[in-house]
């Protein structure tokens, strides 16, 4: 397993060394880096100061992943540390684990839960629901909880438990805690605190019921999720044990909090401009294997459809209606065959292209006055621009689409690089929707015909992916994967992918850089500014 310091923080980066907070990476198979992306991975470092007998301080690194590429990142991490043996004395908990010299490797897959809690209400749904456990009760049989707050240190840690919790009630949005901080809480058992139906987030009348000594005490970790502009999407991940997690679950949803799926975060990641795993990482086998299920759902609709309801892909002139041909494009705008493909995920290479898509060279003069600096930055930007180009020519970008005028991108939208006679048109009449695209011919028209019964897949597509970058009259860069109205913009906007050559051919045309969006099903297409993500 590889990690490039080029794309974000590292394992060992010291804002996140010390445990007190979460960090987020991109993981490679082992020395493929940039290539053979396995996935995103949240990880965090358990705070730890005991020491062996060889004075050596031990550490405890845990790594969260998303299910679809679980397997994958275990293999690899068994390539990396070249496991001596492995250990089966924890079977019945059902984990894996593997040792190489001085480190071990433990699965704990379906031994902790992960709830995400979005929104404002976070804070008061948390406080309702957590109420921190007492610790002072003693019993004849010592627990787990009384042994671990024995020590000054986590017994002070304790207080400032209970003043946290305290501080929810108070505050009224989880963006204004410190990003991605990491606060272990020790909880009683959170079915006392349950109201008898759902409610909205109220405080409940009345006391809770005492338990005592027989009252569960249950550990919590929470972890802040600051969001975006305005504490947009900010909110709180709580981790407990799977065996307490439906009664968590249900408190929740007690308390005012409501169930959201992979449908309602794939929209909050295209509100907040961000990416979203599986959707946005085609260079991994989880994100090709989306991509295959989303082709084989979009092939069965158009099948199931009478033959004169379908839409003629060959006459829209529509390479891969149903498909993303990544490596096929790629391989157009590069004269030959790419074997791989990768998703540029460099952040110097990335902050480059931002300064010449995203700011037209506009922030640059404003932020120095001075000609002669601007000069000297301009030059540097050119040379850094070409090394970028050619140094990734195989890779894609991932690119946001905001629609200048009307329209609303679909997905396997086409973004087309404009000719210099549609940017003409749009400088004389503002209100120019943009051009058309001609009608193709439809050389099977008669085969159709003779097999009204047949799959019409294949006979409804271009004859060769070589010619997939000029199979319209606007020379295709890219492909939107996902896009719709935007609530928080009120407009029509996207997300995509762009090659990284096609946008070199686009850098060269004069500032501001349109692009042109067609939907499959349409002939018109659109103009929209393009930004990198």
């Amino acid at each position: 397993m590889s990690k490039s310091s080029t794309t974000s923080l590292t394992f060992g980066a010291r804002s996140n060394i010390n445990g007190t907070r979460e960090g987020h990476t991109c993981v490679y198979k082992y020395d493929k880096y940039p290539f053979h992306a396995i996935g995103c991975v949240s990880y965090l470092w358990k705070p730890e100061t005991n020491q062996d007998e060889s004075n050596l301080i031990s550490r405890q690194l845990w790594i969260w992943c998303h299910p679809s590429c679980y397997n994958e990142l275990w293999e690899e991490l068994k390539i990396c540390f070249k496991p001596e043996n492995r250990d089966s004395d924890i079977s019945e908990l059902h984990q894996q684990t593997f040792s190489s010299g001085e480190i071990t490797v433990i699965s704990l897959k379906d031994t902790l839960n992960r709830h995400r809690l979005i929104g404002p209400s976070s804070n008061q749904i948390l406080y309702q629901v957590l109420k921190p456990a007492n610790i002072l009760k003693k019993d004849a049989s010592e627990q787990w909880w009384q042994k671990y707050y024995q020590i000054p240190s986590k017994s002070l840690a304790y207080t400032q438990q209970g003043e946290f919790i305290e501080s929810l009630d108070k505050t009224p949005s989880p963006g204004e805690y410190t990003p991605y901080s990491v606060i272990g809480v020790t909880v009683g058992d959170p079915r006392i605190s349950r109201p008898d139906r759902k409610t909205k987030v109220t405080k409940i009348k009345g006391s809770l019921a005492d338990l005592g000594i027989e009252e569960s005490r249950v550990p919590v970790i929470l972890v802040q999720r600051p969001g975006t502009s305005g504490n947009y999407g900010s909110g709180w991940d709580v981790i407990l044990p799977q065996n307490w997690s439906m009664a968590f679950w249900l408190t929740f949803i007690y308390h005012g909090a409501r169930a959201a799926g992979s449908r309602d975060l794939e929209s909050l990641a295209f509100e907040q401009s961000t990416t979203y795993y599986p959707n946005d990482y085609p260079d991994t086998s989880a994100g090709s294997i989306h991509e295959q299920k989303s082709a084989e759902k979009l092939k069965n609709k158009f099948d199931k459809r009478p033959p004169a309801k379908r839409c003629n892909y060959v006459k829209l002139g529509i390479a891969a209606p149903f498909l993303y041909p990544w490596k096929d494009l790629t391989s157009s705008w590069n004269d030959g065959c790419i074997e791989n493909i990768y998703v540029l995920r460099d952040r110097k290479c990335l902050k480059v292209l931002s300064q010449i898509f995203n700011a037209n060279n506009k922030s640059i003069n404003q932020q120095y006055p001075n000609k002669q600096c601007q000069n000297t930055i301009h030059r540097k930007l050119e040379i850094t621009k070409e090394s970028v180009f050619e140094e990734h020519k195989s890779s894609l970008v991932h690119v946001e689409l905001t629609m200048l005028l009307r329209g609303v991108p679909d997905e396997h939208a086409m973004i087309c690089i404009p000719v210099d006679k549609d940017i003409e048109l749009l400088q004389k009449d503002k209100t120019y929707s943009g051009p058309k695209e001609p009608v193709h011919k439809d050389k099977n028209k008669t085969q159709k015909q003779k097999n009204m019964t047949q799959s019409l897949t294949e006979l409804k597509s271009v004859d060769s992916a070589s010619c997939m970058r000029k199979s319209c009259s606007r020379e295709i860069i890219g492909f939107v994967n996902h896009g719709g109205f935007s609530l928080g913009s009120g407009n029509g906007r996207g997300q995509g992918f762009c090659t990284t050559k096609g946008l070199q051919y686009l850098s060269q045309h004069t500032s501001p850089f349109y692009v042109l969006v067609r939907n499959p099903s349409s002939y018109q297409y659109r103009f929209a500014y393009i930004n990198i993500i």
